[in-house]
């Protein structure tokens, strides 16, 4: 997300109907950044369950307020509504309450009547710009949990696996939409020939340490990532051999705290001449924020 530098500007309007220390203060912001989707405010505080969330098209909002005093308008912009800027906050100012004017008295015959004193303008309200805030970094940081099924490619007559995966990611850095950062993750998967009784105990285990790069697309992010990977076959004729793996996915944030996700995996082993084969495996999980 873009450096937050929103200009609030801030109008107060008497009510003269209610009360004269009420008015309307109206905050006004504008557009910096056109990928930004949603805003939130608040009015003197900044309670995680008290904010007011809108779209992009909403840029002002009115509040009938005690004018005598100051109040604060805290407003934050998000891409997605889920991860949110820091707080751009301005304060509004104090309105006085206007003197009756004086009543023109008539003059007393054989009385000299006085100059009328000038009258002088009352200055308007400053516009005030909000503070410039400093946004810093928000990572993306997620624990996947699901299930995959593998496959041998090109040998289409190898076996088949069903499995589970856990992995962890994390940006550490990012530039527009864009993150940059690791992804570690561990699968274990069995041949369908194992439950189907028609092979012994076997049982593969790939493991990868993985460079990233994500993209925030609305409420998804679309990441890439390539590493090494290992992989330990556990039975039968046992081995260990090593490659390399390149991996696409997309998350969707249901929450703050949940989302799903689809992965597609390739993995190339080729460190032990009699095993060297290309794993590809499609995965469906479970992501929490952490």
């Amino acid at each position: 997300m873009k450096r937050f530098a929103a200009v609030l500007i801030v109008i107060l309007t008497t009510l003269s109907c209610v009360s004269a220390r009420e008015g309307i203060v109206t905050w006004t912001w504008y557009e910096n950044d056109p990928m930004v989707g949603y805003y939130r405010y608040q009015v003197d505080a900044e309670e995680p369950d008290m904010w007011t969330v809108v779209d992009w098209s909403v840029n002002e909002v009115s509040i009938t307020l005690d004018v005598s005093v100051v109040h604060t308008l805290y407003l934050q912009q998000s891409y997605d509504g889920i991860l949110w800027s820091e707080s751009s906050s301005t304060d509004s100012e104090v309105f006085a309450e206007e003197e009756p004017e004086p009543v023109e008295e008539e003059p007393v015959i054989g009385e000299e009547i006085p100059e009328e004193p000038e009258m002088q303008e009352e200055p308007e309200e400053p516009v005030e710009e909000a503070p410039v805030v400093e946004e810093g970094f928000i990572p993306l940081s997620q624990l996947d949990m699901g299930l995959c099924y593998m496959g041998f490619i090109p040998d289409s007559a190898g076996p088949r696996a069903i499995g589970a995966t856990v992995s962890y990611l994390r940006t550490f850095a990012g530039a527009g939409v864009f993150g940059f950062g690791a992804k570690a993750g561990i699968a274990a998967d069995v041949p369908q020939t194992v439950f189907s009784r028609e092979g012994g105990t076997f049982l593969l285990v790939q493991m990868d340490v993985l460079g990233l790069v994500t993209a925030r697309v609305g409420n998804c992010d679309v990441y890439m990532a390539l590493g090494p990977a290992v992989c330990l076959a556990a039975g039968g004729g046992g081995y260990v051999t090593a490659g390399f793996a390149a991996e696409l996915g997309v998350r969707y944030h249901r929450s703050e705290r949940l989302s799903f996700g689809l992965e597609l995996a390739d993995r190339q082993y080729l460190s032990d001449r009699a095993h060297i084969c290309n794993l590809m495996d499609i995965g469906a999980y479970v992501s929490l924020s952490v």
